[in-house]
C-alpha cells in the first residue's frame, strides 16, 4: 500500500525591528515583547469574537509511511473537537468520538494565549475534551503502542488569525500538525451539533451501503472507500484497490449550514490543481470542491449499479411497505388480504432479519425473474415456498425495462390460478422505469424505480447483499 500523500502547508511568521532615527523615534518604539503580548491580545479578542464557537480539525500526529495494519490509526486520523472561548479566560469544549467511546461529552477548563517567540493558544487546564490525546495514560484502549499514546497537542502556534475570521490556522507546537479552526452559527448547541452530523454522515456515508463513491477531479477519477472510517481509501478508477490505494485522512463537518468533507492534505493534480475541501450540493446531489466546482465526489449510476448486481446474480428485493405509490400497494395490500384469508395464512412482508420473504428480481440459472418468497402455515408450523416467473429485462439509455411473461414451475402456476392478483401485481410491474437512490446517490442500499410514462407510479427495491 502507498503511504499517505502529505500536503506540507509551509507558513513563516517573524517579527522585524529596525533601528531608529531622529526623525522617527517615536515610529519604534516599542519592544519585541511588548509587540508581541499586544498580538496575543489581539488574537485572543478574535477567538472570544465567535458567539457559536468554534469547530477544530483536530489531527493528532503524522506518521510516515502509515500502515493501517500496523501503525496505530487513531493516531493520524482526524477528531472534529467543538470549543467556545470566553473572554474570561474559560473554554467550553464538546466532542463525539472514538476517544469518548463515541459519546457526546463536554467540559469546562481554562485558556490563554500565550508567547512564545509567537502567539501559542493554550488550554492551560486540563479538559476531557482534548488532554487525553496528548496523555498516553488517558488513551486506553486506542493506544496499541503503550506509554506513547495518540500524541496530540494542546498548545499550537497561531499561524493566521485576521480580522473577523472566518477560519483560524493553528499548528502543534509539539507534533507539527496543521489544525484548523471554523466558526460555527451564533447560539451553537454542541449535542445538538453532533446529533445533527451524525445524521448526515449516516444518510450521506453509510457504512452498510453496498456501493463506494466517485471522485472525480478533471480527468483524474478515483474511487473512494471507507468513508465512515475517518481515513478514505481512493484509488484510480483503471487502478488496483491494494496496490494503487493511497489512505487520506479527513474530518466531516458542518459549516454556514453546508455539510461538508476536507481532507487533512491537499490532493494535488500534475497540472498544479488542487483538491481538498468539498461541500454537498443538494440539488445536484454530489459533494462540489469549494474552490473548483467541476472537482466532485458523488455516487455510482444507480442504474448502473443496479444492473451490474443483477448481473452477478444478486437480488434487488421489493420494499413491501409504505415506499410505493398507490397503485402498487392497493395490488399488494389485496393480494396480502386474499392470502392470509386462507386457512394456510400465506404471507409475503419482509423480513428484514436478512430472509427472503418478499418479492425479489434477480438473473437466474433460467434467465431474469422475479420471486415471490411466501411463507406459509402446514400443520402450526410455518414454511416457505418460492414461486417463480419469467420477465424479460433490458437496460438502454431510456431506463430499465422489465416484462412478465409466464411461471417457471408448476407451484407457480397454481397460485396464480388461486390468486389472480399475483398476475395483476406481474403485470403492473411490467414497464421501463429511470433509477435513482431512494434518498441520495452516496448510498445504493435502496433504489427508487419511478415509471418513465408516469411519475405517479414507483417502488422501492433494496440491495440483498
Amino acid at each position: 500500500m502507498k503511504k499517505i500523500f502529505y500536503f506540507s502547508l509551509f507558513v513563516a511568521s517573524a517579527l522585524t525591528f529596525s533601528s531608529c532615527t531622529h526623525e522617527e523615534d517615536d515610529i519604534f518604539d516599542k519592544s519585541a515583547a511588548e509587540i508581541l503580548n499586544e498580538v496575543s491580545e489581539l488574537y485572543s479578542e478574535r477567538l472570544a469574537s465567535s458567539e457559536g464557537g468554534w469547530a477544530i480539525e483536530y489531527y493528532p500526529t503524522i506518521i510516515e509511511d502509515f500502515d493501517p495494519n500496523v501503525d496505530n490509526k487513531y493516531q493520524v486520523q482526524g477528531y472534529l473537537l467543538l470549543a467556545d472561548f470566553e473572554k474570561d479566560g474559560s473554554v467550553s469544549m464538546g466532542m463525539k468520538n472514538v476517544v469518548s467511546n463515541n459519546a457526546f461529552i463536554s467540559d469546562r477548563s481554562a485558556w490563554d494565549v500565550i508567547t512564545d517567540l509567537g502567539p501559542v493558544l493554550s488550554f492551560s487546564t486540563y479538559n476531557k475534551c482534548i488532554h487525553p490525546f496528548a496523555q498516553p495514560e488517558e488513551s486506553g484502549a486506542l493506544d496499541t503502542d503503550k506509554g506513547k499514546g495518540l500524541e496530540g497537542d494542546y498548545e499550537f502556534m497561531m499561524l493566521d488569525v485576521p480580522e473577523n475570521p472566518e477560519y483560524i490556522m493553528l499548528k502543534g507546537k509539539k507534533r507539527g500538525t496543521y489544525v484548523r479552526m471554523s466558526r460555527l452559527d451564533a447560539d451553537t448547541d454542541f449535542a445538538t451539533y453532533y446529533s445533527n452530523l451524525d445524521a448526515l454522515n449516516n444518510k450521506y456515508f453509510n457504512p452498510s451501503a453496498p456501493n463506494n463513491l466517485v471522485m472525480s477531479l478533471g480527468e483524474n477519477v478515483m474511487n473512494v472507500k471507507g468513508a465512515t472510517t475517518g481515513l478514505i481509501t481512493t484509488w484510480p478508477a483503471d487502478g488496483d484497490e491494494v496496490a494503487d490505494a493511497v489512505i487520506r485522512p479527513f474530518l466531516t463537518f458542518v459549516h454556514n449550514g453546508e455539510f461538508r468533507l476536507r481532507f487533512r492534505d491537499a490532493i494535488e493534480l500534475e497540472d498544479g490543481s488542487k483538491a481538498q475541501e468539498f461541500a454537498y450540493n443538494e440539488e445536484e446531489d454530489v459533494f462540489k470542491e469549494v474552490e473548483n466546482g467541476e472537482f466532485n465526489i458523488n455516487g455510482p449510476v444507480a442504474l448502473t449499479f443496479f444492473d451490474n448486481h443483477i448481473s452477478k446474480g444478486k437480488r434487488w428485493q421489493m420494499q413491501l411497505s409504505e415506499n410505493m405509490s398507490d397503485d402498487i400497494k392497493t395490488l399488494i395490500d389485496g393480494l396480502k388480504s386474499d392470502m392470509k384469508n386462507t386457512s394456510s395464512k400465506y404471507e409475503f412482508d419482509v423480513d428484514l432479519t436478512g430472509k427472503k420473504y418478499g418479492i425479489s428480481i434477480y438473473k437466474g440459472d433460467n434467465g431474469y425473474q422475479i420471486d415471490f418468497d411466501i411463507k406459509y402455515l402446514n400443520k402450526n408450523k410455518k414454511r416457505q415456498v418460492t414461486l417463480s416467473y419469467e420477465y424479460t429485462y433490458s437496460v438502454d439509455e431510456n431506463g430499465l425495462t422489465i416484462g412478465y411473461v409466464r411461471p417457471m414451475t408448476t407451484g407457480s402456476e397454481n397460485m396464480l390460478n388461486t390468486f389472480p392478483k399475483i398476475g395483476d401485481v406481474l403485470a403492473l410491474l411490467s414497464d421501463t422505469y429511470k433509477m435513482h437512490g431512494l434518498n441520495t446517490n452516496l448510498d445504493l442500499s435502496s433504489v427508487k424505480l419511478t415509471s418513465v410514462s408516469s411519475e405517479s407510479k414507483w417502488c422501492v427495491f433494496n440491495n440483498i447483499k
